[in-house]
């Protein structure tokens, strides 16, 4: 497997977690702690998957969603919450995510999503 994943979530254990297990996996990933960061980073290189937390500080997931949709209509974008509730993953795949996961993210869940 290969491919460029982008992680975006403020914390940092589960950043870390999910980066390697995506490394691991064989893939090359970038880490984001903030949403402002991660869409930094995807004005600067390419990714071909986004694993993005919808509950941030600065920006959140959702917000961070319509703008990669805005300019990166075909990049696929995975969600991802502690605090699941119907509206938030109706409204995620409105706006055109892949998919929408509860925490705790299990490996083998991740692994197959990215495939």
């Amino acid at each position: 497997m290969t491919g460029h994943i982008l992680i975006i979530d403020d914390e940092t254990s589960l950043r870390q977690t999910l980066a390697r297990i995506l490394q691991r996996a064989g893939f090359e990933v970038t880490t984001a702690a903030s949403g402002q960061e991660g869409l930094f980073l995807l004005g600067q290189h390419s990714f071909d998957l986004v694993y993005l937390d919808i509950r941030m500080p600065d920006v959140n997931g959702m917000e961070v969603l319509k703008r990669i949709h805005a300019a990166l209509p075909e990049l696929p974008v995975v969600l991802f919450t502690a605090q699941p509730d119907l509206n938030s993953a109706l409204e995620a795949l409105r706006q055109g995510a892949a998919d929408y996961l509860l925490k705790p993210l299990q490996p083998g869940d991740i692994i197959q999503r990215t495939q």
